[in-house]
């Protein structure tokens, strides 16, 4: 018994140890700048920060690179992420960008929600098969939303497709 204990533990502590490895998800702050390196950080965002400022700060930072895609990404806050990104786009719609506003939160999404517009159509739909013009809602001069749509069976699976890299 109790050599089945240990044996129980050990087996235990090895596969925790290779999760944490394999794991790919970024859980906290931290993570998230030692992981900036593969992608260029323009900012982060403290909990409580004024959002209007930290828009303006932002768009300082987008002006001073060419950027075409930008990811908006909230370690502990959804709705934070979702405010920031929702600012974001509509700065740039606001100086005559043409700009597409993708919700791939697709466990919580929340920028149909912040928008107040339908979010059962979107960025799952077009990754099968959806006219994009179906799923696409537009919402101001220059600003059109995608939803995140309908919930997948994984998450993480349709993010990581082939057919997300195409729609980006």
């Amino acid at each position: 018994l109790v050599v089945a204990v240990l044996a129980g533990a050990v087996i235990g502590a090895v596969g925790a140890l290779v999760v944490d490895r394999l794991l790919d998800v970024i859980t906290t702050e931290r993570q998230l700048v030692d992981e900036a390196h593969r992608a260029p950080l323009l900012g982060v965002v403290e909990q409580g920060a004024d959002v209007a400022v930290a828009v303006r700060s932002v768009c300082d930072d987008l002006d001073a690179v060419d950027m075409r895609i930008v990811q908006v990404t909230a370690v502990d806050d959804d709705v934070l992420g979702a405010v920031i990104a929702i600012g974001l786009a509509r700065a740039y719609a606001e100086r005559g960008e043409s700009v597409v506003l993708a919700d791939v939160n697709l466990r919580e999404p929340h920028v149909h929600r912040e928008l107040a517009v339908a979010g059962n159509v979107g960025v799952v739909d077009a990754l099968h098969g959806e006219l994009l013009e179906m799923t696409a809602l537009p919402l101001d001069d220059g600003l059109t939303v995608l939803a995140a749509g309908r919930r997948p069976t994984s998450a993480p699976r349709t993010i990581g497709s082939a057919a997300m890299e195409e729609l980006i």
